[in-house]
């Protein structure tokens, strides 16, 4: 084609003034459509070839056409390509057809005069395919159908022809050539004797049998039916069997094999398709999501088919279980139809149909929702849930295993499902932040806290100190009562315990009484009870008392004295024997009353106890009733027996019948001493004591008992006596009784060891003449100083009150020291001592017994709740006790877990996640499991999930992976992100969801820039900015005003047109206004807004104000004007200005004129207002309040009416557009300003 020839004007034209003219290029050019001819069209040209040419690439030649490449060009011949046409070239015995363009043979096989005979080739019959020779004879198989020639037959697929059977000739020989001289598959024409092609599918009715024959050039081609192909000959389609052929063509189920088909017998759980050649498993078994050698973990909710399973998310399925063919492979191409995971082609429709994961399996991505994908599917979890890869549920996110912990100090961290609190320990509450702990003061903040005590508060914890009696209750915020009864019960022995409020009370048995200790001690009625036990000794015994009562004294009834025995009355027995008298040779022995009388010495013998008889003064003795005793009378001519008793009469008959022979003893001579302390009178058989005055007789008339009474002294010291006992007494009792001295005359006691002490006192210190004990407690009041006094057996002793000890005198009871005297007393305590006792100050953890000392106090059991888990009690202490996997906080109460992982219990091959009291085994990040060993394998993060790298390529590596970014997008800090650095303009609003075109002051930032302020859309393709609650938001911010990889951005500096009438300051993640004067921040402090002035107290304006934007204006009523200073007004002088309407005269007044009448003022002084008229500033002034204002007249002025969408200027008379997109909240998708 011709080239321009002229710059500026189109090809094939020139350029003129006013118009263009065609070019001839057949004209201009010589060299155009050589072996062609030119034609010349407007503006170009066009070559017609000639015969044998073709246009060339350029389209301005014609070049050689080479027919021999064409197969129809020389057919059956050799074709020779010449200029602008070709030759075709017959081999031998063939020739060339009219036309040129073939060749066909020749008739040869035939005599000359036969040549144009039709009977030479046109004789027919049967085709065969097949010649057996057996034995010498030929026999024909397979006939081909309708008969033929044999040129058609031999030349073809025949192998016979003919009645005879007659052999077709080998292909290559002589005859073979002779018959087909066009070679297999052409023949002679019948008729024109011109080689043709055979048409074996029209010739041969057999051929191609269960198939369809094509005819080719020379030859055929059979396509078999489905269920058949071609036979080894490959003239017939013979029947596939695919039963014996693909064995597992059904798979699981049984084949029949049919004419040309087959179909399938499907086993039980199997359905057959609409083709009934493919058995789908419709078993639903447990589609499992873990397979690790040979276990399969982790099942589904609901059982699925094998393909539904394996072709979605499962990694094995049924029971036992199978693992499923991996994605990629041809198994599993096989079962799901699809390489990509989660599609499969259904076999019922044949249709490719996704796998629905949450339909699926409703139970996964619990906490959160499940959103189906091409190919798969996403859990978007709750807030406090992160998503778990390995069960495709949403779990809880653990914030407290954190680092560092959201809960600070000591506040502990107890994780929520979806969230977490902060706990904090006894004695501490949450602080304002509700992320630390703060101590509490319970003693100002908790009512009646500690009552009965005083409160002290600790840091974390309180102390009640409880008042004497009273004990913490076991929640350790008051101080209860202690019941003292039930606490100790061996308290008050020997009486009965009664608690009152804070302390107790003992109520004491009989014969028992409170002692200084508050207890019950026995009563000592010996002692304090003078009057007990008359005639008789006292002995104390515990809680009472026994009477022993003299001779000749019994216990009363009463059980407190004794009474005398009326011996006379109360004796009845009496009873006499009168005893035969024997005399043998001047030995006689008589017995009276039981009573032996030796008549040689006439001493009286005792009788042996079993011949005593009792009885009291027996006849004929006269009883007579005594204090304590009795004597008997006799009659004359009897004497009292030596008994006392009896009365005697053989004695005085025995004397006077033998008085020639016994002669009187002066016993006083005989027996030196026999009147102790009296005087011995010997009488004629006899002896009698005569006392001196205070003294008497004793009961055997052989002594004299001094009976004085005097004071008795303790103290003898070189004659002088001292310490007098309170009351007189006899001599005998001071002395045997251990006194010094004696008497008025203090007259010393014999000293215990000698001679005159042995006699005065013969049964020893305590006792008396016949052995009974002295009673020195009852003659002696002041024995014991401080103490009481306590009879003894031949003695006394003094016993003190608990907390007195007997000084070295063991008469006076002291103030026991014991906090001395006793090691260790109070045990763990501080032992002071108090008159009569001690007190102990016991250590923390113990409290004073009833014995004041400071036994162990039981936290566990007394104040309950002291420990988190298990308390243990220790002496003066407790120990709180932790389970396994905890170990005991700072505040030695509470448990904290142990982080097993950091001790020696760690014994994980990979890496160790520590849990509420145990741990496990985990692998690290780009790690999954293996089974249930501690083994772990790489993740192909970029298998798994093939659009983790957005805008970049994934490289997987050994525990983790890579993004390679796109152009424009650089990888994170790990690697792991592409983030977009391309910059494009930021549209803030968008006009019917387009960008607006007008780029002017917009600034050119990054996706994120604009998207994480405040931009609409971004970029030249106008990308709509995500929504903040979506996904890609979260991937292309942090939060707003904050960029993925936490970097403020500026929005100052990336969106244009902030804070209007302002100045714009950054601040993190955000920005605020610094607003110019007349404006003000609105609330969220991002835009300035006009302030109006004129609504200020006081107002600006003296008289009115008007409100602009940014500032106002001062206005005056009719008849003033504005003042310099714009606020104030002043009066103006309309007729000096000529602003009036008067027609005679104008007399200025404040604030208008007034207008006098001529003809009133020549006769009277008269001021009268005329009528003034309005002036219509609307009619009268061109040019006021212009389109598109309406100026509407008032009375003195007008007024400028502005249509939606305008506003007035600060001048009241133009109306502006109103820029109503500086208020962002008008439009929920951004806004644009229009005219």
């Amino acid at each position: 084609m011709g080239k321009n020839s002229e710059a500026g004007c189109e090809e094939g034209t020139k350029e003129n003034i006013k118009r263009y003219t065609n070019i001839n290029e057949c004209q201009m050019f010589s060299n155009l459509c050589v072996f062609g001819r030119c034609d010349n069209i407007f503006g170009m040209f066009r070559c017609e070839c000639d015969e044998g040419y073709a246009l060339d690439g350029s389209g301005g030649n014609c070049t050689d056409l080479n027919e021999c490449d064409s197969p129809q060009a020389c057919l059956y011949g050799t074709c020779i390509n010449t200029q602008g046409k070709f030759l075709c070239q017959c081999p031998p015995n063939y020739e060339l057809v009219e036309a040129g363009n073939a060749c066909v043979g020749k008739l040869v096989g035939f005599p000359t005069s036969m040549a144009s005979s039709p009977k030479a080739n046109r004789r027919t019959s049967r085709c065969f395919l097949d010649v057996e020779e057996r034995s010498g004879h030929r026999r024909c198989l397979q006939e081909m159908g309708e008969p033929i020639t044999r040129a058609t037959c031999c030349c073809s697929v025949g192998r016979g022809w003919g009645p005879r059977c007659e052999k077709c000739p080998p292909e290559g020989s002589e005859e073979f050539k002779a018959l087909c001289p066009g070679g297999p598959g052409y023949r002679p024409n019948s008729v024109t004797v011109v080689l043709e092609d055979i048409n074996e599918c029209d010739e041969h009715e057999n051929l191609c049998r269960n198939g369809h024959c094509t005819n080719t050039f020379g030859s055929y081609m059979c396509l078999c039916n489905a269920g058949f192909r071609l036979d080894l000959s490959s003239t017939l389609c013979v029947d596939i069997n695919e039963c014996q052929e693909d064995l597992d063509i059904c798979g699981v189920g049984t084949c029949i094999n049919k004419e040309g088909t087959f179909h399938c017998i499907c086993p039980s759980g199997y359905m057959l398709l609409p083709n009934g050649k493919e058995c789908v498993d419709m078993r639903k078994d447990k589609c499992f999501t873990e397979y690790s050698d040979g276990g399969c973990t982790q099942p589904m909710s609901q059982g699925n088919t094998r393909m539904v399973c394996c072709c979605s998310m499962g990694a094995a399925w049924g029971d036992p279980c199978e693992e499923c063919p991996h994605p990629g492979t041809r198994e599993y191409e096989t079962l799901c139809g699809s390489k990509q995971q989660g599609i499969f082609i259904n076999p019922m429709t044949n249709r490719t149909e996704e796998i629905d994961e949450c339909n699926l399996m409703p139970t996964m991505c619990s906490h959160g929702s499940c959103i189906n994908t091409p190919g798969s599917f996403e859990c978007q979890c709750n807030r406090g849930f992160i998503y778990d890869t390995n069960v495709h549920q949403c779990i809880d996110d653990n914030e407290c295993i954190r680092v560092p912990s959201p809960c600070a100090g000591n506040a502990q961290c107890v994780n929520l499902p979806g969230g977490f609190e902060c706990q904090c320990p006894t004695g501490y509450k949450l602080g304002i932040s509700m992320r630390d702990c703060v101590d509490i003061d319970e003693c100002s903040e908790r009512p009646n806290v500690c009552s009965n005590g005083e409160c002290n508060n600790f840091q974390g914890s309180f102390q009640c100190v409880c008042r004497t009696g009273y004990i913490l209750a076991s929640s350790r915020d008051s101080c209860i009562d202690i019941d003292e009864c039930q606490r100790h019960p061996n308290t008050c022995n020997n009486g009965t315990c009664i608690n009152s409020v804070g302390s107790y009370k003992c109520n004491c048995f009989p014969g028992f009484k409170l002692s200084p200790n508050n207890d019950c001690i026995d009563i000592d009625e010996c002692r304090i009870m003078p009057f007990l036990c008359r005639n008789g000794r006292c002995r104390n015994v515990i809680g009472s008392f026994n009477c022993e009562c003299a001779e000749g004294y019994v216990l009363a009834a009463d059980g407190q004295h004794c009474r005398d025995i009326d011996e006379c009355l109360e004796v009845r027995e009496l009873r006499v024997f009168f005893i035969d008298m024997a005399i043998l040779n001047f030995e006689f022995l008589f017995y009276l009353d039981t009573k032996q009388i030796d008549l040689n010495t006439f001493k009286f013998v005792p009788p042996t106890p079993n011949k005593l008889v009792p009885g009291t003064c027996p006849l004929p003795g006269k009883c007579q009733n005594l204090m304590g005793s009795y004597v008997c009378s006799c009659p004359p001519g009897y004497e009292l027996g030596p008994d006392g008793n009896s009365c005697e009469v053989f004695v005085l008959i025995l004397r006077q019948a033998y008085s020639h022979v016994f002669t009187d003893i002066d016993e006083c001579i005989e027996n030196v001493g026999i009147c102790e302390d009296g005087e011995c009178v010997n009488t004629d058989g006899g002896v009698m004591c005569e006392c001196p005055e205070g003294y008497i007789l004793s009961q055997n008339g052989m002594k004299c008992i001094d009976i004085r009474e005097e004071f008795c002294y303790d103290v003898f010291r070189r004659g002088q006596c001292s310490h007098p006992r309170m009351e007189p007494i006899t001599v005998k009792k001071c002395c045997c009784s251990m006194g010094a001295a004696w008497g008025k005359y203090c007259e010393q006691c014999p000293l215990s060891n000698s001679e005159e002490f042995a006699r005065l006192c013969p049964q020893g210190p305590g006792r008396g003449d016949t052995g009974e004990d002295l009673n020195e407690c009852s003659f002696m009041p002041n024995a014991c100083d401080g103490g009481d006094c306590i009879n003894t057996d031949g003695s006394f002793r003094c016993e003190c009150p608990a907390g007195f000890i007997l000084d070295s005198t063991g008469k006076k009871c002291i103030d026991d020291n014991e906090c001395l005297s006793v090691n260790n007393i109070c045990g763990n305590g501080t032992c002071t001592n108090v008159e009569g006792g001690f007190e102990c100050s016991c250590s923390d953890g113990f409290a004073p017994g009833p014995m004041q000392v400071c036994e162990d106090v039981n936290e566990c059991l007394e104040m309950g709740n002291q420990c988190a888990f298990r308390c243990h009690n220790v002496p003066g202490s407790f120990r709180c006790i932790c389970p396994y996997g905890y170990a005991l906080a700072p505040d030695g109460r509470h448990c904290q877990d142990v982080d097993e992982c950091v001790t020696p219990a760690n014994n994980c091959k990979f890496m160790c996640k520590n849990l509420i009291g145990t741990f496990v085994c985990i692998c690290p990040e780009g790690f999954q499991q293996v089974g249930l060993t501690d083994d772990c394998r790489d993740v192909n993060e970029c298998a798994i999930n093939p659009g983790i790298c957005r805008n970049g390529n994934c490289v997987n590596h050994h525990g983790g992976y890579r993004c390679d970014c796109y152009e424009g997008f650089e990888p994170s800090h790990d690697s792991k992100q592409c983030i977009d650095r391309r910059e494009g303009f930021c549209f803030r609003q968008l006009v019917g969801g387009r960008c607006t075109s007008h780029t002017d002051g917009l600034m050119s930032v990054t996706r994120a820039d604009c998207c994480c302020t405040m931009g609409a859309a971004w970029g030249p393709h106008c990308e709509i900015c995500p929504s903040q609650t979506s996904d890609d938001y979260q991937d292309l911010c942090l939060e707003a005003g904050y960029s993925v990889d936490g970097h403020d951005i500026d929005e100052c500096n990336t969106i244009s047109d902030l804070c209007r009438n302002g100045r714009c300051i950054n601040t993190l993640g955000s920005y605020r206004c610094i607003c110019n004067k007349g404006y003000k921040p609105d609330g969220s402090g991002t835009r300035c807004i006009d302030q109006n002035e004129c609504e200020q107290t006081p107002s600006p304006c003296k008289f009115a104000c008007q409100n602009t934007d940014g500032s106002y204006v001062c206005s005056c009523p009719t008849g003033f004007v504005l003042n310099p200073d714009g606020v104030s007004c002043r009066d103006l002088d309309e007729c000096t200005t000529g602003r009036h309407v008067c027609q005679h005269e104008c007399i200025n007044t404040q604030g208008m004129p007034n207008m006098v009448s001529s003809f009133y003022k020549s006769k009277f002084v008269i001021f009268s207002l005329s009528i003034i008229q309005d002036i219509d500033e609307c009619e009268e002034q061109t040019g006021i309040c212009p389109s598109p204002g309406n100026c509407i007249n008032t009375l003195g002025s007008f007024k400028c009416i502005c249509p939606r969408g305008f506003k007035l200027d600060s001048t009241g008379t133009f109306c502006t557009d109103s820029d109503e997109c500086t208020d962002d909240s008008k439009c929920q998708y951004g806004c644009q300003a229009s005219r």
